[in-house]
């Protein structure tokens, strides 16, 4: 359960306190009722509370006047994106590591999909091979992928493109002798 003394202990300033708990005072039943709406289970519901709270205990400098319809949408807007968060990590189930990566783009995976797609993939340098196995098999977005894979979302981006383009000449390459 939430509980306002822990989410105090993250803030210094009792000037900051003060607008903390006027925030929990006023929001923390409809957020919990925003996050049940939209996944339709208490305890994840709770859990989507709690890592919200968490979120603008950290974001605090970020919200003027408790009472102002513009720090109402933000919060509601905080919900919203981190039960975002919560349907992402279920989708994946697990978090991904590079050996991981690696497992999915072993030899095998020929006969897992029997495509040509995958026996070009396999034919990618490594770092083009896990961006694109991570954005397209496994959903992660570009900056997912540039913390899994560390580093800037600037170079998964990079990465992206270039692989992607080295794919398509691979597949026609292997279309022309076909």
């Amino acid at each position: 359960m939430r509980d306002l003394i822990f989410y105090l202990a993250f803030i210094d300033s009792d000037i900051n306190r003060k607008k903390f708990e006027q925030l929990y005072q006023d929001y923390d039943d409809v957020m919990f009722l925003k996050a049940k709406s939209l996944v339709e289970d208490e305890d994840a519901a709770d859990d989507i509370v709690s890592e919200s709270w968490l979120k603008l205990a950290r974001n605090l400098d970020k919200i003027g006047m408790v009472a102002s319809p513009n720090v109402q949408a933000y919060v509601m807007q905080t919900v919203e994106r981190t039960a975002i968060d919560y349907f992402r990590e279920r989708k994946r189930g697990q978090t991904v590591s590079i050996e991981m990566v690696e497992e999915l783009a072993a030899p095998d995976i020929e006969s897992f999909t029997g495509s040509n797609l995958a026996r070009a993939i396999l034919q990618l340098p490594l770092p083009y091979q896990h961006a694109i196995l991570l954005k397209y098999a496994q959903g992660y977005n570009t900056r997912e992928i540039a913390s899994i894979l560390e580093c800037t979302v600037s170079r998964v981006e990079k990465l992206l493109s270039r692989g992607k383009k080295q794919l398509r000449q691979l597949l026609d390459k292997e279309e022309q002798s076909c």
